[in-house]
């Protein structure tokens, strides 16, 4: 199932570019099996030359993945943090387990939520980490009832980190890729002018001995 639905967000950003990358972005905030950083990775590996140079590809990030992307993932992530929010301890203990979320874990990141300025650094600040799960983030958020507004802003400008961070990483793989491809093609040219020299040697070996006769 997870291979398919990375598949479907790869297919996404190959067929319809920018717009699938925030489509895909949706599908992955809302879709917890599917990694979080996997679809920014792909649209960076995808989106971004691999020939570009670095401030090249700093621009191509920002416009092709990071802007889309950071938006997908906010419009996303008001999913499971309006089940959160609205569901509580209930939503907790029916879908908890799936994300490796218990309901001593919500009490204790809301006696760390102290209702003011920190709680939106707070949030700003995991949201820039690639490694953590943003479907955790959103739905934490919802069940410590982090107000709506403040949750939108943090969590938009934490992703355009993210994703920024994120798509130059799949560049770097892009680029090392077609430096490699570059390497085997030279080497398969190589290999093929030597068959090819080998064949006509042979062919004018042929031709000569037979001659000979």
């Amino acid at each position: 199932m997870l291979e398919q639905l990375t598949a479907t967000a790869g297919d996404l950003i190959h067929t319809y570019g920018v717009l699938g990358v925030f489509l895909a972005s949706i599908v992955e905030e809302v879709i917890a099996p599917i990694p979080s950083a996997g679809v920014v990775l792909l649209a960076g590996f995808l989106l971004i030359p691999p020939e570009a140079t670095w401030t090249a590809a700093a621009a191509a990030a920002a416009v092709n993945v990071m802007i889309p992307a950071s938006i997908g993932l906010t419009v996303g992530s008001l999913f499971p943090y309006g089940v959160a929010r609205i569901g509580g301890k209930l939503a907790v203990d029916k879908c908890g387990r799936l994300l490796g979320i218990d309901w001593s874990l919500v009490e204790r990141a809301q006696a760390r939520f102290t209702r003011s300025r920190s709680d939106e650094l707070l949030l700003f600040g995991v949201r820039c980490v690639p490694v953590i799960p943003s479907v955790v983030i959103g739905v934490l958020c919802g069940l410590v009832r982090l107000p709506l507004p403040e949750f939108i802003l943090f969590t938009f400008l934490g992703s355009l980190v993210r994703t920024f961070i994120l798509a130059l990483v799949g560049w770097s793989a892009s680029a090392a890729y077609s430096a490699y491809a570059e390497q085997f093609s030279r080497g398969e040219d190589i290999v093929l002018g030597i068959i090819a020299i080998a064949i006509v040697a042979f062919a004018l070996r042929w031709h000569s001995k037979r001659k000979q006769r």
